[in-house]
C-alpha cells in the first residue's frame, strides 16, 4: 500500500470497475443459407409456424429413393474412320437410346435418316429421306433423334421402357457440447453465464457443421475415433458430375455467367433455383447486374437474405454462402434446383438440446446438441456448378 499525493489520475487508482459490455458480440447466425432454407421452407415466413415441406423424417440410417429420366434423343457416331455417304450401316454410342422408324437428324449436314433395324449399338438406317443429301459421317459425328414415322396399316411402335435407378444417402449423428465445471455454472461473468451464452454459439456452430457436410460430405461408413459404426452423409458438391463450368482462375463476365445459366443452370429441372455463392461470384454479378437485382421479401425471416436474378433461362436466387472461402472454394457457387432436394432426419433424431448429460456424480454440467440427419438430392443434372471465378 502507498500514498499518492496530489491530483490522482486514472493510472494511479486501483479498484476502477472494467468497462465490459453486457452483451455478447456473435458472428451473423446466416452461416448456414442452405440448412435454414431446408428446415424452414412451407413456413410462415412472418410467424414462423406451420410444418417445413423440405424435412421429413425416415426409419432408417440409409434412406432410399428412385429416379428414372425421360428417354434419351441425342448419342453420336462411334467409329474412328467415320462413314461414306453411301453407308448404310453406322455404329452408335448407345444404340439403346434408338428404336425402329425413329428419325435422326445430323445436325452438322442437315440430313435426316430413318432407323430400320438396331442390332446392340450397330444401326441401318435409310440415308436422306428428304430433299437433303447424304454426307459423309464423321467420328464422334452428334446425332438427334427429333421423332419417329410409321407407315400406313402398319403394326404398332415397340415399347421402350427406362429403368428406375436406386439411389441413397446416410444420416449423420452430428454432436456439440457443453462441459462446465460445478464451480463455473455457479459464476457470473460480466456477459452473463457461460452456459447460457455457450448454448446460443454451439448452436449455431452444430448448425455450421451440418451445412458443411450437406455442401461437401461424401457419402461412407466407416469407425469413428472409439471404434464405433459410423456413417457419413454426401453433400451436392460430391452428387453434381454432369454441369459443371470451370473458369480456370478467371474473372466472371455477363457472357459467360448467361453461357453458365444456358447451358448448366437450367439445362434441366425447374425455372426457378437457388444459387448458394461465394463473396467474389456475388460481387462478380453485382457488378454487371446490379439494377436487375431484387431483394426477395419475407425470407430474410428465416435468416437468408436472397437476391433475384432474372435470366431469358430462369429465375435466379442468389444467396452468399459463407463456406465457400479460400484458394479453392473462393471462386465456387452451386446451383440448386431445390425441390428435388430434402432434409432427411432419423425418427425422434431431429435437431435436439440434450441437458445434463454429465456423468452421475460428477460436479460438473454437461449438455449437448444431437442431430442425426443427411442429405436427399434426387437428379442431379438439375443442378450445376460454377467454379474457378477469380476476383481479378
Amino acid at each position: 500500500m502507498s500514498y499518492v499525493k496530489g491530483s490522482l489520475s486514472s493510472s494511479e487508482i486501483t479498484g476502477l470497475k472494467p468497462d465490459v459490455s453486457s452483451e455478447l458480440s456473435l458472428l451473423d447466425v446466416n452461416r448456414y443459407p442452405l440448412v435454414a432454407l431446408l428446415t424452414n421452407f412451407g413456413k410462415d415466413p412472418v410467424l414462423g409456424t406451420g410444418k417445413s415441406m423440405k424435412k421429413e423424417s425416415c426409419g432408417n440410417h440409409k434412406f432410399e429413393w428412385y429416379e428414372k429420366e425421360y428417354a434419351a434423343v441425342a448419342d453420336a457416331i462411334n467409329n474412328g474412320a467415320g462413314y461414306a455417304a453411301s453407308a448404310v450401316s453406322v455404329v452408335v454410342d448407345n444404340g439403346a437410346y434408338f428404336n425402329l422408324n425413329d428419325i435422326v437428324l445430323v445436325p452438322r449436314t442437315s440430313e435426316r435418316v430413318q432407323v430400320t433395324d438396331i442390332s446392340t449399338d450397330t444401326l441401318t438406317i435409310t440415308r436422306s429421306i428428304g430433299t437433303t443429301a447424304a454426307a459423309a459421317l464423321v467420328d464422334d459425328e452428334p446425332l438427334f433423334i427429333i421423332g419417329n414415322a410409321f407407315g400406313q396399316s402398319s403394326d404398332s411402335a415397340t415399347a421402350s421402357y427406362l429403368q428406375k435407378s436406386a439411389k441413397y444417402n446416410y444420416t449423420q449423428i452430428f454432436k456439440k457440447s457443453i462441459d462446465l465445471s460445478g464451480t463455473h455454472e455457479a459464476e457470473t461473468t460480466y456477459t452473463g453465464k457461460t452456459r447460457d451464452e455457450e448454448r446460443v454459439i454451439k448452436g449455431v456452430e452444430h448448425m455450421v457443421d451440418i451445412e458443411r457436410a450437406f455442401m461437401f460430405g461424401e457419402r461412407g461408413s466407416g469407425t469413428d475415433k472409439d471404434g464405433k459404426e459410423c456413417y457419413y452423409t454426401g453433400g451436392v458438391i460430391e452428387k453434381i458430375t454432369t454441369n459443371i463450368q470451370n473458369e480456370s482462375s478467371s474473372t466472371l463476365t455477363e457472357d459467360e455467367f448467361e453461357s453458365f445459366l444456358g447451358d448448366y443452370a437450367f439445362k434441366y429441372g425447374s425455372l426457378s433455383k437457388y444459387m448458394f455463392a461465394s463473396s467474389v461470384i456475388i460481387s462478380a454479378i453485382n457488378k454487371f447486374a446490379r439494377d436487375d437485382l431484387e431483394t426477395v421479401p419475407g425470407e430474410k425471416v428465416f435468416g437468408v437474405q436472397i437476391k433475384k436474378y432474372l435470366s431469358p433461362h430462369g429465375e435466379l436466387m442468389l444467396i452468399k454462402e459463407p463456406l465457400f472461402t479460400g484458394t479453392i472454394y473462393g471462386g465456387f457457387a452451386v446451383v440448386l434446383d431445390m425441390k428435388e432436394l430434402t432434409y432427411k432426419y432419423l425418427q425422434s433424431r431431429d435437431t435436439q438440446y440434450q441437458k445434463n448429460i454429465q456423468t452421475k456424480g460428477n460436479d460438473s454440467y454437461k449438455d449437448q446438441y444431437l442431430t442425426e440427419c443427411g442429405l436427399e438430392m434426387r437428379l442431379e443434372k438439375a443442378s450445376a456448378i460454377l467454379k474457378g471465378v477469380s476476383a481479378t
